[in-house]
């Protein structure tokens, strides 16, 4: 494999993580706000 293929790769994949990360938090935040909320309440 040459090595701009692996870089390639690697940033694939790191994008592809950091997407998840980005996904998974976006997904937190609003559920923790709403606890907060109803907590207040």
């Amino acid at each position: 494999m040459s090595d701009s293929v692996v870089d390639d790769w690697t940033r694939a994949t790191i994008s592809c993580n950091v997407a998840m990360l980005v996904i998974s938090h976006a997904a937190l935040i609003p559920s923790a706000i709403t606890k907060d909320r109803r907590k207040r309440s």
